[in-house]
């Protein structure tokens, strides 16, 4: 029996990407997000550091407004809290 350490379905760096913000992208093998540098931002502020990114956060808002409208037809609004979901 040959030894196959490949895998059928390979986790590629593309499917980790979706896991990340919406704007992350690699660069000359750094990761950055928003455009800002990852590496860079940790040398200046140290870690641990949280990093938001509002193209994803305004995506996030949009979708579930969008589901409020279709799903709970009643007036509501949405209100967002850090320690909810960081």
């Amino acid at each position: 029996m040959a030894n196959n350490n490949n895998l059928s379905n390979p986790f590629l760096t593309a499917d980790r990407l979706a896991l990340f913000p919406d704007s992350t992208r690699i660069r000359n093998d750094s990761l950055f997000i928003a455009g800002h540098d990852l590496a860079s931002l940790a040398d200046h502020y140290l870690t641990p550091l949280y990093v938001y990114d509002r193209a994803t956060l305004d995506a996030c808002v949009a979708d579930y407004k969008s589901a409020l409208r279709t799903y709970y037809p009643a007036a509501s609004h949405i209100t967002y809290a850090g320690k909810a979901f960081l």
